[in-house]
Protein backbone atom coordinates (compact mmCIF):
# COMPACT_ATOMS: atom_id res chain seq x y z
CA UNK A 1 0.00 0.00 0.00
CA UNK A 2 2.78 2.45 0.81
CA UNK A 3 5.75 0.66 -0.78
CA UNK A 4 6.80 1.95 -4.18
CA UNK A 5 6.12 -1.10 -6.33
CA UNK A 6 9.06 -0.96 -8.74
CA UNK A 7 11.90 0.18 -6.47
CA UNK A 8 10.70 0.02 -2.87
CA UNK A 9 12.45 -2.21 -0.35
CA UNK A 10 11.55 -3.31 3.16
CA UNK A 11 13.89 -4.50 5.88
CA UNK A 12 12.82 -6.59 8.86
CA UNK A 13 14.56 -8.02 11.89
CA UNK A 14 12.25 -10.30 13.89
CA UNK A 15 12.79 -11.69 17.37
CA UNK A 16 11.08 -15.04 18.15
CA UNK A 17 11.97 -15.42 21.82
CA UNK A 18 9.73 -14.56 24.75
CA UNK A 19 10.15 -11.24 26.55
CA UNK A 20 10.41 -12.70 30.03
CA UNK A 21 13.48 -14.91 29.90
CA UNK A 22 14.55 -14.64 26.25
CA UNK A 23 13.48 -18.25 25.88
CA UNK A 24 10.49 -20.18 24.51
CA UNK A 25 8.19 -19.91 27.52
CA UNK A 26 5.50 -18.36 25.32
CA UNK A 27 5.19 -21.75 23.59
CA UNK A 28 4.24 -23.53 26.82
CA UNK A 29 0.62 -22.36 26.75
CA UNK A 30 -2.41 -23.45 24.75
CA UNK A 31 -3.87 -21.03 22.22
CA UNK A 32 -6.96 -20.51 24.42
CA UNK A 33 -4.85 -19.39 27.37
CA UNK A 34 -2.38 -17.35 25.31
CA UNK A 35 -5.09 -15.47 23.44
CA UNK A 36 -7.22 -14.89 26.56
CA UNK A 37 -7.87 -11.28 27.59
CA UNK A 38 -5.65 -11.71 30.65
CA UNK A 39 -2.61 -12.79 28.63
CA UNK A 40 -3.12 -10.68 25.51
CA UNK A 41 -3.41 -7.47 27.55
CA UNK A 42 -0.67 -8.30 30.06
CA UNK A 43 2.23 -6.55 28.37
CA UNK A 44 4.27 -9.71 27.77
CA UNK A 45 2.27 -11.01 24.80
CA UNK A 46 4.65 -12.43 22.16
CA UNK A 47 4.21 -13.54 18.58
CA UNK A 48 4.20 -17.34 18.29
CA UNK A 49 4.81 -17.66 14.56
CA UNK A 50 8.08 -19.41 13.77
CA UNK A 51 10.77 -17.88 11.55
CA UNK A 52 10.08 -20.30 8.71
CA UNK A 53 6.36 -19.48 8.86
CA UNK A 54 7.04 -15.74 8.98
CA UNK A 55 9.31 -15.79 5.94
CA UNK A 56 6.80 -17.98 4.08
CA UNK A 57 4.01 -15.46 4.85
CA UNK A 58 6.02 -12.65 3.27
CA UNK A 59 6.77 -14.79 0.21
CA UNK A 60 3.13 -15.80 -0.20
CA UNK A 61 2.22 -12.11 0.15
CA UNK A 62 4.14 -11.39 -3.04
CA UNK A 63 7.54 -10.41 -1.67
CA UNK A 64 10.91 -11.60 -2.90
CA UNK A 65 13.27 -11.99 0.07
CA UNK A 66 16.99 -11.17 -0.04
CA UNK A 67 19.74 -11.51 2.54
CA UNK A 68 17.72 -13.93 4.66
CA UNK A 69 19.53 -14.61 7.91
CA UNK A 70 18.60 -16.88 10.78
CA UNK A 71 20.26 -16.55 14.18
CA UNK A 72 20.00 -19.55 16.49
CA UNK A 73 20.63 -20.37 20.10
CA UNK A 74 23.59 -22.66 20.77
CA UNK A 75 21.17 -25.08 22.40
CA UNK A 76 17.40 -25.20 22.72
CA UNK A 77 16.60 -22.92 25.69
CA UNK A 78 13.61 -25.00 26.80
CA UNK A 79 13.00 -28.72 26.54
CA UNK A 80 10.47 -29.73 23.88
CA UNK A 81 8.74 -31.71 26.64
CA UNK A 82 7.69 -28.42 28.24
CA UNK A 83 6.07 -27.03 25.09
CA UNK A 84 2.34 -27.07 24.49
CA UNK A 85 1.37 -29.99 22.26
CA UNK A 86 0.65 -27.65 19.32
CA UNK A 87 4.34 -26.62 19.24
CA UNK A 88 5.92 -30.04 19.73
CA UNK A 89 5.43 -30.74 16.01
CA UNK A 90 8.15 -28.24 15.06
CA UNK A 91 11.64 -29.50 14.41
CA UNK A 92 14.45 -28.66 16.76
CA UNK A 93 16.04 -26.70 13.89
CA UNK A 94 12.97 -24.49 13.61
CA UNK A 95 12.61 -23.99 17.37
CA UNK A 96 16.30 -23.08 17.67
CA UNK A 97 15.82 -19.86 15.64
CA UNK A 98 16.09 -16.92 18.01
CA UNK A 99 15.77 -14.16 15.40
CA UNK A 100 15.74 -13.64 11.65
CA UNK A 101 16.18 -10.80 9.24
CA UNK A 102 15.68 -10.06 5.56
CA UNK A 103 15.34 -7.39 2.92
CA UNK A 104 12.45 -7.75 0.49
CA UNK A 105 10.84 -6.17 -2.53
CA UNK A 106 7.36 -6.60 -3.91
CA UNK A 107 7.14 -8.93 -6.92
Amino acid sequence: RILKSDTGLISHQINYQDHLENSLNHLRFSRAIWESKLFSSSGFYTNRITAFQMHKLFKSGGFELFNEKFNSWEKLPLSKKKLNKSFKKYSKKELMIQSSSFIAKKN
